[in-house]
């Protein structure tokens, strides 16, 4: 057990490599994430596994998605800034046998209209802000419990009278292993590995001037190290990397209660953002035939007042 664990770890570390020598970003125009859970966990799970919100984090993450999935988000910024994001996927079974899981999402990013002035100070129409993304997500079990993940995009950027738009791909890998826990044995295997590349394409430049599209690379591990009398602990690390910008590296820490509820920390070791501490909450409720997932961050930013984020799901 031993040496395929330190086999799948230089694995992961190979690609892990490999990655971050081709990646470069300019200024992020995506959001990185459309979970109000892995921002409470200051976007620390990079491993979140059987999760509706992994198709923008991690698209490994969707393989183990359990039923029909539906999903929103909303995330209330600074500045009128506002995102909202809807998401839906479903397993594929075909002949009893399972395929994978298909997932949509389809999000929006606006500013409310903001004063516009010439270089001579003399005031224009107000400046108008959208962006637009539709996200088709595909997560697949390959191996035992190595997983695999693709998605594809298309975005649009508009900016009063300009407009860009254009595609990318997110690819990720997810690998569990079964390490020393407290408590009972958890089947899927309670530590976690994953790796994603984010915002990558093969097509032309975005935008007319020299920016490439942002990219990203994310690796992380999550421990769920306590299972036992109903409770659960979990620790989450990752590493953020994209060029030109100081690499990150984000923790987390998740309690789970009664399968009921969970609370989360988040810290941000290392960041160039003005967000360092997160937290948050999440409630379950399960019936005969549904499942019902509410989950909040609280997300003070520095010098820029304390925002919120929720998620609402629901599976079949």
């Amino acid at each position: 057990m031993g040496n395929e664990v330190i086999k799948r770890i230089a694995f992961f570390t190979l690609i892990t490599v490999i990655l971050i020598s081709s990646a470069f970003t300019r200024p992020l125009l995506l959001m990185d994430s459309f979970s109000a859970r892995n921002f409470s966990l200051a976007q620390s799970d990079i491993t979140m596994k059987g999760d509706l919100d992994s198709i923008s984090v991690n698209p490994a993450g969707l393989a183990q998605v359990k039923g029909l999935t539906a999903g929103l988000y909303y995330l209330s910024w600074f500045e009128e800034m506002r995102c909202y994001s809807i998401t839906a996927g479903t397993p594929i079974h075909i002949k009893k046998r399972s395929y994978g899981t298909l997932a949509l999402n389809i999000s929006a990013f606006s500013v409310k209209p903001f004063p516009n002035y010439d270089e001579n100070g003399d005031q224009l129409a107000d400046l108008n802000v959208h962006d637009n993304l539709i996200t088709i997500g595909y997560g697949l079990t390959i191996f035992k419990d190595l997983e695999m993940g693709l998605s594809f995009k298309y975005f649009q950027t508009e900016l009063d009278k300009d407009h860009s738009d254009d595609f990318a791909f997110d690819v990720g890998l997810l690998d569990h292993f079964r390490l020393p826990l407290i408590g009972s044995i958890d089947p899927s295997g309670n530590f976690s590995i994953g790796i994603s590349l984010q915002n990558f394409s093969f097509l032309r430049k975005y935008s007319e001037g020299n920016n490439a599209l942002p990219q990203k690379i994310r690796a992380g591990i999550c421990y769920l190290f306590y299972n036992k009398e109903r409770m659960d602990i979990a620790i989450m690390l990752s590493v953020n990397h994209t060029k030109d910008l100081k690499t990150g590296l984000d923790s987390g820490l998740e309690l789970s209660f009664w399968d009921l509820l969970k609370t989360r920390l988040g810290y941000k070791i290392v960041t160039d953002s003005s967000i360092f501490f997160t937290c948050g909450a999440g409630l379950l409720y399960t019936t005969e035939k549904y499942e019902f997932i509410l989950d909040y961050a609280l997300i003070p930013l520095k010098d820029l007042g304390t925002h919120h984020a929720f998620s609402f799901k629901i599976i079949l």
